[in-house]
């Protein structure tokens, strides 16, 4: 049996693997793999083609099908058809004196049982193969007439067969870099990367970003969005089964972008608002807590975001 390359290789899933596994192994690949994660290297751009060929395909249920019958006549092996071989050996008469009509009547006896049988394995089988030749064109003959009289919403329907893989070099596996983006160690305890900017100062809210549900350290940004621009003002790193507080956050719109260290997977939580409220006793303001996504029944949303919105 010979071994190829399928599109479940290329997406790196288990040929049984359901629509939910294949579409999340899609998006973490196009994560990776994204061209606009790597300008100027072309390469990338071909990866991603195949990719997304890969994901189209596998994603189609008509496509996915026809898939898996091309990978099973390609891996199966083909069956040797042994036809039956007749014993066509005349019959051995006993060595017995006997007398020259009744010789005659045996051969001529044993001549029709030899004629009955090759009828019986000849003739049978050739009929009931004819019988099967002729009602699989009668059904098909059927069958085609209804396709071509048959619409759905005014198309026909057309199969294309999906043409051979092309073999293509393994997707490389995601390494966690050794050093943050300002090219200095990660940090020993969870807090703000050394190098960065810690803007929006001058409130009086606080963010507490919880990761002690989740067993991956974490980089983040806390990212500012004013009408249709969003930039980060403060950047920082959280330990697996850590907190973090952003104390002294100015009042507006935010959410909290991040990057798991241990699989690369970056994603973004719904936005929020942090307000500053006068009252009669003094200021009203926001103290909130948002869990990462490992977390059951956390507080806020999150979002699977590709590299260029990190």
């Amino acid at each position: 049996m010979k071994k190829i390359r399928t599109h479940y290789d290329n997406l790196k899933v288990a040929r049984n693997a359901p629509p939910e596994v294949i579409k999340a192994a899609y998006k973490s690949l196009s994560n990776i793999y994204h061209p606009d994660k790597h300008p100027g290297d072309p390469k990338y751009v071909g990866i991603m083609q195949i990719i997304n060929h890969s994901y189209e395909t596998l994603s189609d249920v008509n496509k996915r099908k026809i898939h898996d019958e091309w990978i099973k006549s390609q891996e199966g092996e083909e069956k040797v058809y042994e036809p039956k071989i007749m014993n066509t050996k005349p019959t051995d008469y006993p060595k017995t004196e006997r007398t020259k009509v009744s010789y005659v009547r045996d051969r001529k006896r044993n001549i029709k049982e030899s004629i009955l049988n090759a009828i019986k394995n000849i003739a049978f089988p050739l009929i009931a193969f004819i019988g099967v030749v002729v009602v699989m064109a009668v059904l098909s003959f059927i069958v085609d007439y209804f396709d071509s009289n048959s619409d759905y919403n005014n198309q026909k329907i057309v199969y294309q067969k999906t043409p051979p893989v092309q073999y293509v070099a393994p997707v490389p596996e995601y390494y966690r870099p050794a050093l943050d983006p300002n090219g200095k160690s990660w940090p020993s305890k969870s807090g703000y990367l050394i190098g960065t900017k810690n803007g929006n100062n001058n409130g009086l809210s606080k963010v507490t970003i919880d990761n002690s549900g989740n067993n991956s350290d974490v980089h983040c940004k806390l990212v500012y969005i004013n009408q249709n621009t969003a930039h980060p003002v403060r950047e920082f790193y959280i330990l697996a089964y850590s907190k973090f507080t952003l104390n002294k956050v100015t009042k507006g719109n935010y959410d909290i972008r991040y990057r798991d260290l241990r699989t690369g997977s970056t994603f973004r939580s719904e936005a929020f608002e942090l307000f500053e409220t006068r009252e009669n006793d003094g200021i009203k303001y926001h103290d909130i807590i948002m869990t990462l996504y490992m977390v059951q029944n956390g507080n806020m949303k999150t979002y699977n975001i590709p590299e260029s919105e990190f």
